[in-house]
């Protein structure tokens, strides 16, 4: 009997040694363990979380100046920002959480606008995210930037300067393919068809055309033409009249 006594007495001190010495994860709060350090064993309620800055439960309350992971869900600005929430693994919208401000959470997704030239958007279908650099235009064709060149047989943006592929505006003129240059258009006829053709015109009239003084070119009705000047023979003026290169005649006041 006394030997079971002291039996019994022994396990019961080493019991209550077991469960009083120190340790993490004895499943007990010791001193010198708190929620930061040991959160197997002090673990906090379901209203509270641990404070890594105070190293003990607290509860979560909007407005006390802490940001508790509750609260990024919540959506308490008061507290919380997309700073303080971003990395916990959720994407909080109630805070104002998106792809662009917190990508670690809520991941980059495409979408033309968000200052992000993805991979599937070009210049073409979203101009805001892809636009292209100054000299570059968008090819509907290639969608991409490309830099306009001079000589491909297109007329791009950009291309003023290029009469080679975008050909020349002013009438009566033609580009110089080797200068890539706008040049006044040759007048293909000689000044002595350019006189048997003013004297053939005013002939049709019953008038004899005397002398044909041949001016500088000029350019009438998208054509290339001549001024001249006719003394008629029995009249007390000079007529004008212009001949463009396809033989029209036409009398103009002087």
């Amino acid at each position: 009997m006394p030997f079971l006594v002291l039996f019994i007495i022994a396990a019961a001190i080493i019991f209550f040694f077991n469960q009083n010495k120190g340790g993490c994860s004895n499943g007990v709060c010791s001193a010198g363990e708190d929620c930061y350090t040991c959160p197997a064993d002090c673990k906090c309620s379901e209203s509270e979380y641990c404070s890594a800055k105070e190293r003990a439960c607290v509860g979560q309350v909007c407005g006390d100046g802490r940001c508790s992971p509750a609260e990024c869900s919540a959506g308490c600005l008061d507290d919380c920002s997309v700073s303080a929430c971003c990395g916990n693994g959720a994407c909080d919208a109630a805070i104002q959480e998106n792809s662009n401000n917190c990508p670690l959470d809520c991941g980059l997704q495409s979408a033309c606008g968000n200052g992000v030239c993805d991979s599937e958007e070009n210049c073409f279908s979203c101009q805001n995210d892809c636009g292209c650099t100054e000299g570059e235009y968008c090819s509907a064709k290639e969608k991409e930037c490309v830099k306009p060149t001079c000589g491909n047989k297109e007329c791009e943006y950009f291309e003023k300067d290029c009469c080679i592929d975008c050909g020349c505006t002013d009438p009566g003129y033609v580009c110089d393919m080797n200068a890539n240059e706008c040049v006044f258009k040759e007048f293909t006829l000689s000044d002595d068809e350019v006189k048997e053709i003013v004297a053939g015109y005013f002939a049709g009239q019953g008038k004899t055309a005397e002398s044909v003084t041949i001016m500088g070119p000029i350019t009438w009705e998208n054509k290339v033409g001549r001024n001249v000047m006719v003394s008629i023979k029995d009249q007390g003026w000079v007529s004008a009249a212009i001949v463009t290169e396809d033989g029209k005649v036409t009398e103009v006041e002087t």
